[in-house]
């Protein structure tokens, strides 16, 4: 392509296939590529070395104060190989309205059927700091799925624990995040999806399905500690693995749906945030019949949820099979800087729908 958007493209644009040390981009403004308008514009095939994607600008591009659909009919990156790989790094600051300190990429219009912003098909990649079917703004730049995880993806991190490490995932056609690992370890901390907090302002970014879909039996943990006050007046956690997931308000739809597995899921803010603001989801948590051994929360301080804004059920239970846990969690309500707040929950906090093994407390 080139700075207008025009349609130039490659049959593949960038494919990673060998074992060496790759960068491709940097964090300082105007040193990221442009790659777009082609059915493949990143393919990382590497065996070996480590490899960095960080500052481009994938699927889409920013001239003239406006932002451009490069066209991209496939996936933005897809991963394929067991090197080393980093996409994105710390997203802090900004320049002329773009994020400054930006090792993250901005990934959006990938939006043909079956699409991703980033799909991992098989290895253990890190994702970092990017924004993912949107920008700082909220706007609509939406992927078919944002993240999409494969049968064969191993010990995939999405986000960070530290502030700018988490992603911004959003405006997808589908889910945030779709979970089909089979095996491996797979973290997902510190982002925030289907919303974003920028400038004192929390955004809603229009999902249009869950905002995690756990649909494969891998060892999966969706969020972590959450303790502390630090950025953000007290909005965002100071030590904050958990992830931000809000605004999933249509139809049936869950902050996290589990289809299959069992994910444990502790420290996540589902529905609203630390001031208790409506950010609601149609369901916080759904456990579908084929969950299996989740865990919900936990016995160390900040490792429960918050749970609340729900406009139906805040954990929704129907699991016919295995041991599920629900414990450590504060729903319809939450406790901050000595006050107790009310989070509005419109229909039961716990609803129990399925003949699966269940301890609540």
């Amino acid at each position: 392509t080139n700075r207008s958007g025009t349609n130039l493209g490659n049959a593949e644009n960038i494919n990673f296939a060998g074992t060496g040390n790759i960068t491709l981009g940097a964090a300082t403004y105007g040193y990221g590529n442009v790659i777009g308008c082609s059915s493949v514009n990143i393919s990382f095939a590497n065996s070996g070395g480590t490899s960095t994607i960080k500052g481009n600008f994938i699927g889409v591009t920013r001239d003239a104060g406006g932002w451009l659909d490069l066209g991209s009919t496939g996936s933005g990156i897809t991963v394929n190989g067991a090197g080393g790989l980093t996409i994105g790094g710390l997203c802090v600051g900004t320049v002329q309205g773009i994020v400054s300190i930006n090792e993250g990429n901005y990934i959006s219009y990938h939006d043909t059927a079956g699409s991703s912003g980033i799909y991992v098909v098989d290895g253990s990649p890190t994702i970092l700091g990017n924004f993912i079917g949107t920008n700082r703004a909220g706007d609509n730049h939406g992927n078919g799925y944002g993240i999409r995880l494969g049968a064969a993806a191993d010990t995939a991190v999405i986000g960070g624990s530290t502030h700018g490490q988490g992603n911004v995932i959003g405006q997808s056609d589908s889910y945030g995040i779709y979970y089909q690992a089979t095996g491996g370890t797979q973290t997902i901390k510190g982002n925030f999806i289907g919303t974003t907090y920028d400038a004192g302002t929390w955004r809603d970014l229009a999902q249009q399905s869950h905002g995690i879909y756990v649909d494969g039996g891998g060892g999966l943990t969706i969020g972590g500690l959450s303790v502390g006050s630090g950025n953000s007046a007290s909005v965002v956690s100071r030590i904050f693995e958990g992830n931000f997931i809000s605004f999933h308000d249509t139809a049936s739809m869950a902050g996290i749906y589990v289809n299959n597995g069992a994910p444990t899921i502790r420290g996540n803010y589902i529905g609203t945030n630390r001031a208790g603001s409506d950010h609601g989801n149609v369901y916080g948590i759904q456990m579908a019949a084929g969950a299996d051994n989740v865990t919900i929360g936990g016995a160390t301080y900040g490792q429960g949820n918050v749970i609340g804004q729900s406009d139906s059920y805040g954990i929704y239970f129907q699991a016919t099979g295995g041991t599920q846990t629900i414990k450590g969690n504060f729903i319809g309500t939450t406790y901050d800087a000595g006050t107790w707040r009310d989070l509005a929950p419109q229909s039961h906090g716990i609803y129990v729908s399925g003949a699966g093994g269940l301890t609540i407390g």
